[in-house]
């Protein structure tokens, strides 16, 4: 019984110790931190599907086919983006 109680009194330690990181200047060190770095956004311009209905830019759903056309549900129907337009 007294083997375990010193085992768990050494765990305990040892995790006591882990946590409480200093460098020489008694500063905390974490080397868990987390530096946030800058990005850039990319934008992109919107496709008018049909200018002519409404309905037309209403998107439901957008899927790419074999040869690179993208096809677009709309709830006027469905259109056919061609790869080079």
């Amino acid at each position: 019984m007294k083997t375990i109680r010193y085992l768990i009194f050494g765990f305990s330690l040892l995790l006591l110790m882990s946590c409480n990181r200093s460098n020489e200047n008694g500063e905390s060190i974490n080397s868990d931190k987390y530096i946030d770095k800058p990005f850039s956004q990319l934008y992109h311009d919107g496709f008018i599907v049909n200018a002519n209905s409404a309905d037309a830019n209403d998107v439901r759903a957008i899927q790419p086919d074999n040869i690179g056309d993208i096809w677009i549900a709309t709830k006027g129907g469905i259109f056919r983006k061609k790869q080079d337009s």
